[in-house]
């Protein structure tokens, strides 16, 4: 009854539903309303279909998974593809295998066949691989054009063939047979800019999300999806202006979506000329140095009342270890042009245990926050709230070998934000599914297994990392080469990412 309603409600240009074999059924592990804001996830099923393979709509809610499109039970499809972005959504995937009477063990499952892809799978498919029959570590568009004539090809044949002739595909890593897997990257001019769908409620509103670009020049060492998806691509003002125009939504209003929207060189001119032709807007984090007084004024003439700011870290000195690269001024600077031209609320990302970090960072981060309030209100701007995440170690980042501090230690930090700050909202600061979410993304195959053994078998969490022979406190130490991830061939150099890890090192003890 739900998805009927749903379908009902959704508008935008859709997709033809292909015809072929194998049928998909294309699974986000969460929500509808999570799932429809991610614009890779309405890409893969935009695509899937356009390549001919009957491809259907499925989100985790709890419980048995049914499509969206027919109601049809996941089990009934010849393969179920999942998108996964999220460290913290891996035991929602074998959740929803389990409880969709599929086996989750790719090792004890014939079919259907699991394909699993997004950011996860890009970064560290390992803990997904006692799962995954196949794991998209490219870029979809890059990979699945090679890919599907390779399903339906050999989709008859045993799953040992069909299996061994998919991982000679680029982009593909088949556990158990995949040694060295090259990560490949899309053309971005052969692809649609906008979603196909506008969902009937997305976790951010109701909007088309239009792509402005992919990946990050920045090189912040934390950040994954400035390694990860590399080369920088970026879309033209003309080719965004041109997909929208004319777009069938029931709301006009479109969210401008990328690792580094900020950066875009044209986006003032599309951002201006969008709300002349009537769009409401709607925009991710801003780089602070980015935050004009002429593009906030065209993001408040096209209803943007909230500015996210990420000044990441309190100090100088820290910034310069995570390579964030803005000063205090450039924070002040943007909080008060904010509330000069008409933002009501700021909203302000930070996180905590970062390498190097000691209480005073922290202390001076509050400090930071009030003085960027104390700015944005003067100048007429309202509320300020702080989300505030623990710092996590990424694969394919220079950060690949810090540790992540203990759940003591982003506690305590936690304390001293709240003591220090008064007057701008905290939200809830999620540390122990942080700690999962670090463990997700170091992790080998055992830590697949420990999510196997806490979700089917029912073990506690420290019964399951014990089975598996797996210490959590490693999480916590510095690593060591050669890594789990290694044998992915990112587009950044590991000898590159080896010496910014070093230059941070040096710059965590320099105080000048």
């Amino acid at each position: 009854m739900r998805g009927r309603l749903l379908l009902r409600e959704e508008g935008g240009r859709g997709v033809a539903l292909g015809t072929s074999r194998p049928s998909v059924a294309l699974v986000y592990p969460n929500t509808y309303e999570v799932g429809m804001a991610n614009f890779g996830f309405q890409q893969v099923f935009r695509l899937l279909n356009e390549l001919g393979l009957r491809t259907e709509r499925a989100f985790y809610e709890g419980g048995p998974v049914t499509s969206l499109e027919s109601g049809l039970p996941v089990a009934s499809f010849d393969m179920v593809a999942f998108s996964l972005p999220f460290e913290g959504d891996l035991p929602n995937l074998v959740s929803a295998l389990r409880e969709s009477g599929i086996e989750p063990l790719s090792s004890l499952r014939d079919r259907p066949l699991v394909m699993v892809g997004g950011m996860c799978a890009l970064m560290n498919p390992c803990p997904i691989s006692p799962f995954a029959d196949i794991v998209v570590v490219g870029e979809a568009e890059a990979v699945l054009p090679a890919l599907v004539p390779v399903l339906r090809e050999m989709w008859w044949r045993p799953k040992e063939k069909l299996l061994e002739a998919a991982s000679h595909v680029r982009g593909v890593y088949v556990p158990g047979m995949s040694s060295g897997v090259e990560r490949v990257w899309a053309n971005l001019d052969d692809f649609e800019p906008v979603s196909p769908i506008v969902p009937q409620d997305g976790a951010f509103g109701r909007m088309v999300l239009a792509e402005v670009g992919r990946g990050c020049g920045r090189g912040c060492r934390f950040c994954a999806a400035g390694f990860v998806y590399r080369p920088v691509r970026t879309r033209s003002a003309g080719e965004i202006l041109d997909a929208l125009d004319g777009y069938p939504t029931p709301t006009k209003r479109v969210g401008l979506v990328g690792a580094a929207v900020s950066d875009h060189p044209e986006l003032e001119e599309i951002c201006r000329k969008l709300v002349e032709r009537g769009w409401k807007l709607a925009t991710s984090s801003f780089r602070a140095d980015m935050a004009s007084s002429g593009l906030v004024e065209a993001l408040v003439r096209g209803g943007v009342r909230t500015l996210t700011l990420a000044p990441e870290a309190g100090t100088e000195r820290l910034r310069r270890v995570i390579r964030k690269g803005l000063s205090e001024e450039d924070l002040l600077r943007a909080s008060r042009t904010a509330g000069r031209k008409g933002i009501k609320r700021l909203k302000l990302y930070a996180m905590i245990g970062l390498p190097s970090e000691g209480e005073e960072d922290v202390r001076a981060l509050a400090e930071l926050v009030r003085e960027m309030a104390l700015e944005f209100r003067s100048e007429g701007g309202r509320e300020v709230g702080l989300t505030v995440q623990p710092f996590v170690p990424k694969p394919a980042t220079p950060f690949q070998w810090a540790p992540m501090a203990d759940e003591r230690t982003l506690k305590g930090r936690v304390r001293i934000l709240k003591e220090h700050l008064s007057g701008v909202s905290i939200g809830r600061v999620e540390v122990r599914g942080a700690l999962l979410q670090g463990l997700v993304s170091l992790g080998d195959r055992r830590v697949g297994m420990a999510v196997y053994h806490h979700v089917v078998e029912g073990l506690s969490w420290r019964e399951a990392w014990r089975k598996v022979g797996w210490d959590p406190a490693s999480l916590h130490r510095e690593r060591e080469d050669p890594l789990p991830w290694d044998f992915i061939r990112h587009t950044t150099d590991g000898d590159f990412l080896r010496k910014e890890w070093e230059e941070s090192l040096i710059g965590g003890r320099d105080d000048g």
